[in-house]
């Protein structure tokens, strides 16, 4: 789907603090990471597509935060095998219409002309590209919060 990174203000003191102090750094990113896909899947989930509304609500079940000595990975997606269809669209592609055993010759070459040559493909709706541009400006100041808590938590004193 879509792969966003930040860019942390202060990556040294980060790596710095994170020598120091591991356990507060993953604690700090992990609590970032969290509220922020938590927040991406809620605006996905609310402006992807409904018709019976189980992809968006997919969309909401779908998020995890993973965290390791090299890094915290925020997923937000969806199970569902049409998910990535919607996101990215699909392309026009030839028909294939076979002949049905009781169909004539004439009635499949009628239906055939009517169906046309292509498939109608479809624009992809970008839910989770939109919702990670809406809320840019947000989850790098969440980022930016995390790493001044780090800084207060090392701070001497």
């Amino acid at each position: 789907m879509e792969i966003y990174s930040v860019d942390v203000v202060g990556l040294g003191e980060l790596q710095a603090a994170f020598l120091k102090a591991p356990a507060i750094v993953i604690e700090e990113l992990d609590r970032a990471m969290t509220e922020v896909t938590l927040m991406t899947a809620r605006e996905t989930s609310e402006i992807t597509p409904r018709v019976l509304g189980a992809l968006a609500a997919s969309v909401v079940k779908g998020h995890r935060v993973e965290v390791s000595e090299t890094g915290v990975l925020g997923i937000v997606g969806s199970e569902l095998n049409y998910a990535l269809p919607v996101e990215i669209g699909v392309k026009s592609r030839p028909r294939r219409l076979h002949q049905g055993t009781k169909e004539s010759a004439n009635a499949f070459e009628r239906r055939r002309q009517r169906a046309g040559p292509m498939t109608k493909g479809s624009d992809g709706r970008r839910m989770y590209a939109l919702a990670l541009a809406y809320q840019d400006a947000e989850i790098r100041r969440r980022f930016d919060d995390a790493a001044a808590r780090i800084a207060a938590r090392l701070a001497p004193g």
